[in-house]
């Protein structure tokens, strides 16, 4: 019986002269070794875009009499998005896989949404998830995976909430001032001033603050690239 094994990371070059090189400055690329499936990949590394690449190396480990021999059969490089090393030899994902920092996972306190590096596989029926919230005067983020039922709600209700209090392209409801639903008059002095919630639907979206995933939702909407009849 032969396993093929994938190794994810980062190598070092002078020129990142691969598909397509990313013109930020931060590349982020999966990293693990001797998985045995990319869907099994549940860490991430940032890189220097200038200096460094992602990479996959695709293996085999085959039975010889009395040790196990690694045979490289792929092995490619990229820089084109992060998390580019996900998609290379051939190799397709069969499981959705979502950032996931929390307190669950020891992630305390996350006051910036680039400091999330684990990953976590999201069953059939559970999307994307990403939270913030006032604490201490500072914004808390959290990451994971949430059921879609609870989720459509949540996405609906944060779009909407979006639309009124941030881009204002939508009235409130009949009768209640735009203070009130965004709860302006209440949060005068409150160390707890609001919180964030939003899930969204495909590979690794959230990967980014609840307000910008709120954002690129609405921007999909309006653009029609999102329907939220059809989610």
């Amino acid at each position: 019986m032969t396993l093929m094994l994938f190794l994810l990371s980062v190598l070092l070059v002078t020129m990142a002269t691969s598909e397509s090189a990313s013109s930020n400055t931060t590349l982020q690329c999966l990293s693990c070794q001797r998985a045995t499936t990319t869907d099994d990949c549940l860490k991430t590394v940032a890189c220097n875009a200038a200096m460094e690449v992602c990479q996959q190396g695709l293996g085999s480990i085959g039975s010889l009499i009395g040790k196990r021999e690694d045979l490289l059969a792929c092995s490619r490089c990229c820089s084109f998005e992060n998390h580019c090393n996900r998609k290379l030899c051939g190799i397709k994902s069969t499981t959705k896989q979502c950032f996931h920092c929390g307190e669950d996972n020891g992630y305390y306190n996350l006051t910036s949404s680039q400091e999330c590096s684990d990953l976590q596989m999201c069953s059939t029926n559970e999307v994307c998830s990403a939270e913030e919230s006032f604490l201490d005067g500072h914004i808390v983020h959290t990451f994971g995976c949430k059921r879609a039922t609870i989720c459509k709600v949540l996405l609906l209700r944060s779009m909407q909430h979006h639309k009124i209090c941030i881009s204002k392209t939508l009235a409130p409801p009949t009768g209640v001032s735009i203070d009130e639903y965004c709860g302006t008059a209440q949060s005068v002095g409150r160390r707890s001033i609001s919180t964030c919630q939003i899930c969204c639907y495909d590979h690794m979206c959230n990967n980014d603050t609840c307000t910008n995933i709120i954002a690129r939702l609405v921007t999909m909407e309006t653009q029609g690239k999102l329907d939220l009849n059809n989610l």
